[in-house]
């Protein structure tokens, strides 16, 4: 048999308009937060091991506070608060502070949205959610009106960065009394993004040299960053270093120049680059075959020119001595001087808030 207790209230601020659920004091109990349309400010329940809850501790934010959404925006593990206010405009960001169980939020600078914002996700790749899309329809004196509502996005998608309309049309179930009709709000859904500066994604350097990009993290959605973006980069050439300036962008931060510098090492051409005063064995044979064949000439030519002048046979060993010195010289140069090569490093960089992470790509040519 299936039975319910008797229902529990708890009192909120005037004209309660949204509610979200997170555990805000880290004790294990999922714990209540109400936007109250009316009084500009939350309420934060406290849950018990029983399932119920306690005294409301109220916060003040904007005009008209609509809708609030939970997110651990600077990445410290605790669930923050954002709460948009139809009525001035922008979004209230508060932090979580508490710590040993007491419950704490500290008020950060309000966020500019668009005219009469109704709605607040949390950052990029949140899906819509049936909490979220809880229209409701009231007849004359108040009353609850029967019907359908059909959403527009529906719950599930992912909304993309900016602001986004959303619209809910209802269908009531008695259509002699009442009318279908449609409603729309506005969704603003901060995110991030990265640029090349110059546009320029592809370097050239010596191996030794460094190359620089002139990056930008900049805020998608409002005015500043909700959450802090941290950088990472995969890919470098062996031995290379990279560093971020800065490496990490603060929550609250606009859009923000970052220079990254990658610094390369000569230590790989020294490797495969043998001393120009050294042969390759395979060579020697060949040299020293080369000095000996005047002198082997010469012997051959002796007995064959007894009556030669001795300035003819002089003329013939040089000529055959600058043969070998000039084969020497060849061998020499051709062994000494190894041809420049070009390699491709295809870099990727990784823009990281939350559990939210983009991808930007950079091409590094390192010539040897």
């Amino acid at each position: 048999m299936q039975s319910f207790a008797a229902q529990v209230t708890n009192a909120t601020g005037s004209d309660p308009e949204s509610v979200a659920v997170g555990d805000f004091n880290g004790d294990g109990y999922p714990d209540l937060v109400v936007a109250n349309y009316n009084a500009t400010t939350v309420s934060v329940f406290l849950g018990t091991a029983a399932g119920t809850f306690g005294t409301a501790t109220t916060y003040t934010v904007g005009s008209n506070p609509y809708s609030v959404a939970v997110g651990d925006f600077n990445g410290d593990g605790k669930p923050d608060l954002a709460v948009v206010n139809s009525g001035s405009n922008n979004i209230s960001e508060l932090l979580n502070t508490s710590t040993g169980g007491t419950l704490s939020f500290a008020a950060q600078t309000p966020l500019a949205a668009g005219t009469n914002p109704y709605a607040v996700a949390v950052g990029d790749g949140s899906t819509l959610s049936s909490t979220q899309l809880d229209a409701s329809a009231t007849g004359a004196g108040g009353v609850s009106v029967p019907g359908t509502f059909v959403y527009s996005p529906a719950a599930g998608t992912t909304p993309a960065a900016g602001s986004d309309t959303l619209s809910v049309t209802f269908t009531p179930t008695d259509t002699t009394d009442y009318n279908t009709a449609t409603a729309t709000v506005t969704l603003t859904v901060a995110g991030f993004s990265l640029t090349e500066n110059n546009g320029v994604s592809s370097q050239q350097v010596t191996a030794g040299g460094a190359a620089t990009f002139n990056l930008t993290v900049s805020p998608v959605g409002s005015t500043t960053l909700l959450t802090p973006v941290a950088l990472s980069i995969t890919g470098l050439p062996p031995d290379a270093t990279a560093t971020f300036t800065p490496a990490t962008v603060a929550a609250g931060s606009a859009a923000t120049a970052v220079k990254l510098v990658i610094q390369t090492t000569g230590s790989s051409a020294v490797r495969n680059t043998k001393p120009q005063d050294q042969a390759p064995r395979n060579v020697r044979p060949i040299l020293l075959m080369l000095l000996v064949l005047p002198l082997v000439a010469m012997q051959l030519l002796r007995k064959r020119m007894q009556r030669a002048p001795r300035f003819a046979a002089a003329v013939l060993f040089a000529a055959l001595s600058m043969g070998a010195v000039v084969g020497l010289s060849g061998c020499s140069a051709a062994v000494s001087t190894p041809p420049h090569t070009n390699t491709t490093y295809n870099l990727v960089v990784t823009e990281t808030s939350g559990a939210v992470s983009h991808n930007f790509n950079l091409t590094l040519i390192v010539q040897r």
